[in-house]
């Protein structure tokens, strides 16, 4: 392997460490994002918010964009807390 093969090898792992940054990023911007849609709906009372936040929450878990864990996370306050706990009074 020459000097230029090894820089473009280099310079190819410094973009995909770069990529994979951007990605988890994006994952905590989505996370966030939800958490307080799901804070929100659950304060505000309304079950229909709560319904759609649950179901962004699966979209972004299908797409990759949130991981199983902040999935999890995100159904323990919206179906468990929320949705499916008459104490939690959703209209």
């Amino acid at each position: 392997m020459n000097e230029n093969q090894q820089d473009e090898l280099l310079a190819d792992l410094a973009l995909e460490q770069t990529e994979t940054i951007k990605e988890e990023y994006m994952k905590e911007d989505i996370f966030d994002y939800l958490m307080g849609r799901a804070e929100y709906a659950i304060k505000s009372k309304s079950l229909a918010l709560t319904h759609e936040t649950y179901g962004q929450a699966k979209i972004a878990r299908k797409l990759l964009a949130i991981t199983k864990e902040q999935f999890l996370e995100l159904n323990k306050i919206l179906v468990r807390n929320g949705i499916n706990n008459p104490a939690a009074g959703l209209e």
